[in-house]
């Protein structure tokens, strides 16, 4: 299974950006000038969770490549709300290498100034204490209450199973 999430990180990293500057998204994009999205990560599983979050990445450089200002918002909430916390808690053992990345792409998204949001109901659900979340990451009340007043206020939903 590390074999194949390699293998996707890689293609997606190395091998699909030289295939894929023949195309784009020029039709799409053509009068946009803000890309406004909110990104609703809830998969626990450390490798998908490391791809849905490679894939943010990628999705706002493609934007900002294109001349489009991105305004991304990632609330996670669901099975990734164990990953966006501090120490060793909440994971397997064998998990933490993933979650150590985790990390990483969070402080990425930090410098690029995206929105972070924790889910508190996620949080309470799964034993989780607010204060173990990332600092980086502001605990919100609803992920559903700001998911629906993102999209109130012009934001894509992507869904992030």
């Amino acid at each position: 299974m590390r074999k194949i999430v390699w293998l996707i990180t890689w293609f997606t990293l190395v091998a699909l950006p030289g295939q894929a500057a023949e195309y784009n998204n020029e039709q799409a994009l053509r009068g946009v000038k803000d890309g406004k999205a909110y990104f609703d990560v809830n998969v626990g599983k450390p490798g998908k969770l490391l791809a849905r979050l490679q894939a943010i990445y990628q999705t706002y450089n493609q934007f900002e490549d294109s001349g489009v200002t991105p305004d991304f918002v990632i609330g996670f909430r669901g099975g990734a709300s164990k990953f966006v916390t501090r120490g060793d808690a909440y994971v397997q053992k064998k998990e933490l290498p993933d979650k150590e990345k985790v990390r990483s792409w969070i402080e990425q998204f930090q410098e690029l100034g995206v929105t972070m949001e924790q889910c508190w109901i996620a949080d309470s659900a799964l034993r989780i204490d607010p204060k173990d979340v990332l600092p980086e990451i502001k605990v919100i009340a609803n992920g559903y209450v700001s998911l629906i007043a993102y999209q109130v206020k012009g934001y894509a939903l992507v869904p992030m199973d």
